[in-house]
């Protein structure tokens, strides 16, 4: 996985490591993006892991929730 380019204000920005599993979170869709997560629901986590998308609010609030474990 290629790092990311993180922005912190107009002053500067730092390049995050990847985190997580092995397999990354933005190739999944869908009831596989569901497996691998263990959350209900998922649909997508865009290219740059800044949104998702669940068909709950449920389901969203713990996929962002997971989001900040990283």
């Amino acid at each position: 996985m290629a790092k990311r380019l993180i922005a912190l204000n107009q002053q500067g920005c730092y390049l995050r490591e990847p985190q997580g599993s092995s397999i990354p979170m933005e190739s999944l869709r869908d009831d596989d993006l569901s497996k691998e997560t263990g959350i209900p629901g998922c649909v997508f986590v865009h290219m740059s892991d800044f949104i998702g998308g669940n068909h709950t609010y449920v389901g969203a609030l713990a996929m962002a929730r997971g989001g900040l474990k990283l």
